[in-house]
């Protein structure tokens, strides 16, 4: 994390959809559609490496 940046955790999906939508966040959200969790071994290093 960037400094002066905070990590955000929400374990339900539509909570941060939401919000993301609602505040026009200009930032990356990974989060799923209603019942399609999508889980990873992808690093964050090796995400932002190969984008």
């Amino acid at each position: 994390m960037a400094e002066g940046k905070t990590p955000v955790f929400w374990e339900c999906g539509v909570t941060p959809q939401s919000a993301a939508i609602h505040l026009k966040m200009h930032a990356l959200v990974i989060t799923h559609a209603p019942g399609h969790m999508f889980v990873t071994d992808v690093t964050n290093e090796g995400f932002l490496r190969d984008n």
